[in-house]
């Protein structure tokens, strides 16, 4: 499958669900966001099922961002470094506000500065070579790799 015919469709439904929350945010403006809305619009047990699905979402995305992490720093040990990001996080936010921002703005930091250096390698790196490329495009670790078109 292609994915350029893919991402429009996720683009306006991205479009769509940022859209319908911000009206229903505009429309019940109090703290519990799609508790809230549940419970205003379809009643006290949908807003109940809503919260938790939020809450089980949030949870799942975390989890999939953390072992993320641990298979970029060594996919042996994956569940351990992913359990430890989540705990080194959770003691940072339980300091406070001011060392969860310091954090942030530390990690942000650090990927711009990333990044720019990647940018200014790829400007000032010398000629251009395919054969740099050659990992990109490796079946079992490259693009296809990840895609599943190995076989």
């Amino acid at each position: 499958m292609d994915c350029s015919s893919v991402l429009p469709w996720r683009r306006l439904s991205r479009f769509c669900n940022a859209t319908s929350s911000a009206q229903l945010a505009a429309l019940y403006p109090e703290s519990g966001g799609t508790y809230v809305y549940g419970r205003e619009r379809l009643g006290h047990f949908w807003g109940y099922l809503a919260g938790w699905a939020f809450v089980v979402g949030k949870l799942a995305s975390g989890a999939a961002m953390a072992l993320t992490f641990g298979n970029y720093l060594d996919s042996d040990l994956a569940r351990p470094l992913a359990v430890a990001a989540v705990v080194a996080l959770g003691l940072v936010n339980y300091f406070g506000i001011e060392k969860t921002a310091l954090l942030t703005r530390a990690i942000v930091t650090l990927v711009i500065a990333s990044l720019a250096f990647v940018v200014a390698a790829c400007l000032l790196g010398g000629s251009p070579d395919p054969d740099n490329l050659t990992p990109l495009f490796d079946d079992q670790y490259g693009l296809r790799g990840v895609r599943g078109e190995s076989n």
